[in-house]
């Protein structure tokens, strides 16, 4: 119906314009200074003409579509499918009972991390002072505990570390067999004519990743095909429990290891080199470029579900390595729902160090890893007695005060 109403309106039109002339035209259909032509110029006439040509383009482009097409859509909701199944992407898009069990286990963590704070008028005689002995204990716990507990034969082996001393930056963080990274070198044989061929243990996944000497220069990388000491590298594969992929936690490469490490990157393909340490002392050299970068990034892809393994490295690849990897594994003990154990982090850094000797270092490293969780459950703790007594109503009190009065008197005496 309505489009006879517009035919018989265009007709109407038409033949007011040939009897009428310039003296009523319908602007509808014409343009007021088009009083000759018998098409159609119009803006309604216009819209229409341009939404009829709109729609052929489309379907012209539906009807030709490249053949690689079809393939990135498949892409697209492959990885699309694999960030929703990450915890720490869709944590906030699931169900109502999701959320409460979330909530339950974060509120029964907070709970036992505030029965932690205890209080004394010894420090601060008069004044009722918080002190976090109860956490400096559970830290005594985690250095003393394989010492009360002996590992297994396996477990104890370290005999590529114990041929490699020289590889360590500290040779009393040991790097234990069970878990390290063995590195496949590039393996050379003679012809018959006397000249060598070389060639890779591992292949490439994809013909646009260039070949290993665009890394490691033939002409400084030695052969090693027959040392058993070759294969070594101060690194250590972390995997299992919660997390959803493996990390690889290493120090920082010495000038003779350098080769060595980017042999590792390049042999286990991985896409993300966390990098905690300095490349240089700034007290004594100063910042490679010798400004301060200005750079941080808004945006940090997730590596949890990559099928290659997650480099972390700092000086040693045990302090502060251990401490991040430790944090990482908490927060998927919260989000996964396996946060069932009396003492979380505790048990958490003995499954960390079962893997990566000497992991957490230092009490200050303890402390951060429980004031990192809390600042992220810091939304979602219910109860107005905790928050008091872990700092979150008041700053300068509880645990956050006492961690924060400990952190600044070791920046003084550094």
């Amino acid at each position: 119906m309505s489009s006879e109403a517009d035919v018989s309106s265009l007709a109407s039109s038409i033949e007011l314009k040939d009897f009428f002339q310039d003296t009523l035209i319908d602007t509808e259909w014409f343009r007021p200074d088009e009083i000759h032509s018998m098409i159609p110029t119009g803006n309604k006439w216009s819209k229409r003409e341009k939404k009829a040509k709109i729609i052929k383009f489309q379907n012209s482009i539906i009807s030709h579509r490249p053949f690689y097409t079809r393939w990135y859509e498949v892409y697209k909701v492959r990885k699309l499918h694999k960030r929703l199944i990450d915890p720490l992407s869709n944590w906030t898009e699931q169900s109502d009972e999701f959320y409460r069990r979330m909530l339950e286990r974060i509120n029964i963590f907070a709970t036992a991390m505030a029965n932690m704070v205890k209080y004394s008028f010894i420090i601060e005689p008069g004044t009722i002072t918080p002190h976090l002995s109860e956490y400096v204990a559970e830290l005594r716990q985690l250095e003393t505990f394989f010492e009360r507990n002996p590992l297994s034969a396996e477990e104890a082996e370290q005999n590529a570390f114990n041929r490699n001393l020289v590889k360590a930056r500290n040779q009393l963080f040991e790097c234990a067999d069970i878990s390290r990274v063995i590195l496949r070198h590039k393996k050379t044989t003679n012809n018959d004519d006397g000249s060598t061929i070389s060639y890779n243990f591992t292949t490439p996944r994809s013909s646009n990743l260039h070949h290993i000497d665009d890394i490691l220069k033939s002409s400084s990388m030695t052969n090693h095909s027959n040392d058993k000491n070759d294969d070594f590298i101060h690194a250590s594969y972390v995997r299992g429990g919660p997390l959803l992929n493996t990390f690889i936690l290493t120090q920082a490469p010495l000038p003779s290891t350098m080769n060595d490490f980017w042999q590792m990157v390049w042999q286990e393909r991985s896409k993300y080199i966390i990098m905690l340490c300095k490349a240089v002392d700034v007290k004594s050299l100063g910042l490679l470029d010798g400004v301060l970068p200005n750079i941080y990034l808004y945006y940090w892809p997730r590596a949890r579900l990559s099928p290659t393994a997650t480099i972390i490295h700092c000086l040693d690849g045990c302090g502060r390595s251990g401490t991040l990897f430790t944090i990482e594994v908490l927060l998927m003990h919260l989000l996964r729902g396996s946060a069932r154990y009396d003492k979380l982090v505790l048990t958490t850094a003995i499954f960390v160090r079962l893997q990566r000797r000497h992991a957490i270092s230092s009490p200050l490293q303890y402390l951060f890893i429980y004031r990192t969780l809390l600042h992220w459950m810091q939304p979602f703790i219910t109860s107005n007695v905790t928050r008091f007594i872990l700092g979150l109503i008041f700053p300068h009190w509880g645990f956050i005060g006492k961690y924060q009065k400990m952190l600044n008197y070791q920046y003084r005496t550094e």
